[in-house]
């Protein structure tokens, strides 16, 4: 797996491990591998059964790198009555950092197959917007690990999701109903919401748009907000429901750059892909105080959605050993080339 230069991505699995036997026999473990070395990310061992566990864990510190993630069952088969089984699904490395709605506090699994874990991180609330988390644990025998970092990007319990020219979509990132009494849409006039929206679900309402910009409201303060170029071109929609980056629909090939500066980061988006161009590398320049930098590298076929989008997040800095480290003094123009197209974003 090449893992593009600056890339900011994630491996998430889930997984089921059932045992008769100790961790000391019997164990998971799960692992990033390049030329010259073996990177435990995961190890898990117990006796009983786990249920589905779903795992993120981020993949910066090798973005620029060939690597091969691998998963790995031991057992020992010290008494073959003693059995382990796993199973595994829904195996993704996304070119984006973890998104998550606002719901529930984010928790950390901390495994041990020798002497066991003395302090681990308890369960952390995420405020709304990016948050960069850094990990590490010591077990009895005081061994600390390396401390690695995590980036999550969470959106409010209610979101734009969808916008044409007469219907604006929310979508409810909640495992709960939601009331909407308390929100508005501002589209140039107000329009007052009613009623409730089910958890995990869109509600459209319908409207003519006739700006470049919509803005939902809750108790009058904005929870979120897009801009947009004009909507006889294209539907704007994110790219997954309640999370995703922005993107257009049913247009002609465009990008776009959106600004997470304050994380040190950028995300890249190509829409309008319905065939694969003959060129179909990028490239962006900015600077770093007055270094100049570039990130470059090809959109490949298979990163491209049902709807013809692709989408990276890309950190504007150094990562190492778990940990990363962002660059200072990043200037707020970026040029970006796309199949020979070039064009100027200015970020705050």
């Amino acid at each position: 797996l090449l893992l593009p230069q600056n890339l900011s991505s994630s491996l998430t699995f889930s997984y089921n491990y059932s045992s008769d036997d100790i961790s000391e026999y019997d164990n998971l473990s799960v692992g990033v591998s390049t030329i010259n070395s073996i990177f435990p990310i995961f190890s898990f061992g117990g006796t009983g059964t786990t249920g589905w566990q779903t795992i993120s864990h981020s993949l910066a510190q090798w973005a620029g790198k060939t690597v091969d993630i691998f998963f790995k069952l031991t057992n020992s088969a010290q008494d073959m009555a003693l059995s382990t089984n796993i199973l595994l699904k829904d195996i993704f490395v996304y070119p984006l950092d973890l998104r998550t709605g606002d719901t529930t506090p984010a928790e950390f699994l901390a495994t041990d197959l020798g002497v066991g874990i003395d302090t681990s991180p308890a369960p952390t609330d995420i405020s709304i917007g990016d948050t960069q988390i850094n990990i590490s644990s010591i077990d009895l025998a005081t061994n600390i690990e390396s401390e690695h970092s995590i980036s999550i990007v969470t959106l409010p319990p209610v979101v734009l999701n969808k916008i044409s020219s007469s219907t604006v979509t929310i979508y409810n990132n909640t495992d709960s109903a939601v009331d909407l009494s308390t929100y508005s849409l501002d589209v140039g006039t107000t329009t007052i919401l009613s009623g409730t929206i089910p958890s995990f679900t869109s509600q459209d309402i319908s409207l003519t748009v006739g700006t470049t910009s919509v803005g939902l409201l809750n108790n009058s303060f904005i929870v979120d907000s897009t801009t947009f170029e004009p909507l006889s071109i294209a539907i704007w929609q994110r790219q997954s429901d309640g999370l995703g980056p922005w993107t257009r629909i049913n247009a002609p090939m465009s990008f776009d750059l959106q600004s997470r500066l304050s994380q040190s980061k950028i995300t890249f988006t190509v829409s309008g892909l319905g065939t694969t161009l003959a060129n179909m590398n990028y490239e962006i320049l900015y600077t770093e105080g007055i270094i100049p930098r570039q990130i470059a590298g090809t959109i490949l076929p298979h990163t491209i959605d049902s709807n013809g989008t692709a989408s990276r997040d890309f950190f504007l800095g150094t990562c190492s050993s778990g940990s990363c480290t962002p660059a200072s003094g990043i200037g707020s123009s970026f040029v970006v080339t796309f199949s020979g197209t070039t064009k100027t974003f200015i970020l705050n």
